[in-house]
């Protein structure tokens, strides 16, 4: 008589879109060495170090809340990956950690999450999304290739960011960029406009405006930058130009160097120059 009882239930428990399993997403990993984590595998938190001697590089295809790196170990968020906690939580990356966001997957859940980069980490978005805000100190570096990054809070403490393509988006205001970091925008046609997009006021405060810089990439892609502070007198915010913009340049220069030295000679009485 037990056993249809429990075949029973376990209908039921079908029927009424009830999982009769332990919740996966309550579990912790924790990676020490080279690791592949399938599309169907949900975990609460990920953590991952370096073996002895031994860099670890995990390949991760499915779900988790909260990331945290030390080491040199890598991370690579493949398509269909997901990072989300809508409770809100820490992401850290420790020590010379990276983390790769390739297209398709995304980590973040709007301002409900938070990304820290600690000491020598690296964050490279190759098409994927972030979506929390991010931090960078203690010269870490964040590379945007493609895809789009969202609420960034600050590049602080001798950190990197470099925009090769994509989309950056700020939480509430422009960003902060310490006098000590740098960054760098790669592309042409940058048009910079301090008051791009008006925020309403909070409570019985007053509004403000948020700066917007739109330009295109070497390869013709779109590059939007919310909450850049004035590159005009942020000596440590560089606009820089696609290689063709940059021979250009050196092509009229060189001209105007040796239209100068023809004057020169012919007030010396050089008549075949």
């Amino acid at each position: 008589m037990l056993k249809p009882r429990i075949i029973g239930v376990v209908l039921m428990a079908i029927l009424a879109g009830v999982n009769i399993a332990t919740p996966a997403l309550q579990t912790d990993v924790v990676f020490y060495d080279h690791a592949v984590v399938g599309s169907g595998e949900v975990y609460r938190s990920v953590s991952v170090y370096d073996s002895p001697s031994r860099r670890t590089t995990v390949e991760f295809y499915g779900e988790a809340e909260y990331l945290t790196m030390y080491d040199s170990s890598i991370l690579n968020l493949h398509e269909g990956a997901k990072f989300e906690s809508f409770g809100g939580g820490w992401n850290r990356l420790y020590k010379s950690s990276t983390l790769n966001v390739f297209e398709g997957a995304k980590i973040g859940a709007g301002s409900a999450a938070n990304m820290d980069l600690y000491d020598l980490s690296t964050l490279n978005i190759y098409g994927g999304i972030v979506d929390m805000i991010v931090v960078a100190s203690d010269a870490a570096t964040i590379n945007l290739h493609k895809g789009s990054l969202g609420m960034l809070g600050a590049i602080a403490d001798n950190s990197t960011l470099n925009v090769y393509s994509g989309y950056v988006d700020v939480f509430l205001t422009n960003f902060d960029v310490s006098p000590t970091s740098t960054v760098n925008i790669y592309g042409y046609g940058f048009e910079y406009k301090s008051n791009g997009r008006w925020m309403p006021p909070i409570g019985e405060g007053q509004g403000w405006w948020v700066s917007k810089l739109t330009g295109y990439s070497f390869t013709g892609n779109p590059i939007t930058v919310w909450g850049l502070p004035d590159p005009k007198i942020h000596v440590n915010i560089n606009l820089i130009p696609e290689p063709m913009t940059l021979l250009l340049l050196g092509l009229g220069w060189l001209c105007l160097f040796k239209i100068r030295g023809c004057d020169l000679l012919k007030m010396k009485g050089d008549r075949q120059c």
